[in-house]
């Protein structure tokens, strides 16, 4: 359950009953506790200021989960050949779409004369994670 439904739902006075599935007889302490947790979270949206400043809380947390999630993404740098054994070094990283599919994101960092110390050039692995951050931010819900 989305935490904005499970919001709106404990503010018009609705407890979900995602929680149904567990066996009342060894789990009633279980039980117990969520029905509790649910009871305080009602509590705490009951006016509609509470509710709407709880949703907008909820909001920036996601969307800082989603920075730092983009920021800890991890970005390789690879030497590449061309045809005519021109050295280049490319940016590359993973990621898997709304379908499950992994998919193969890359950008061109510059020569190998540009990056003297090859994969392992300070200036070489900051644009690469500059340039693969801007390729995948949408994926982050990041605009």
């Amino acid at each position: 359950m989305e935490h904005e439904t499970l919001l709106m739902q404990l503010h018009i006075g609705n407890k979900p009953h995602n929680f149904n599935g567990l066996d009342s007889l060894q789990e009633i302490k279980l039980i117990e506790d969520i029905d509790a947790q649910l009871t305080e979270l009602a509590k705490l949206v009951e006016s509609k200021e509470n509710i709407q400043n709880a949703i907008r809380l909820i909001t920036r947390l996601r969307t800082l989960d989603n920075y730092y999630n983009l920021l800890s993404h991890t970005v390789y740098i690879n030497e590449f050949k061309d045809k005519y054994n021109n050295v280049f070094l490319h940016a590359r990283t993973t990621i898997k779409d709304k379908l499950g599919k992994t998919k193969w994101v890359t950008a061109y960092v510059g020569t190998l004369k540009d990056y003297p110390k090859g994969v392992n050039d300070v200036e070489a692995i900051k644009k690469g994670q500059i340039l693969i951050r801007q390729k995948i931010k949408g994926y982050f819900g990041i605009k």
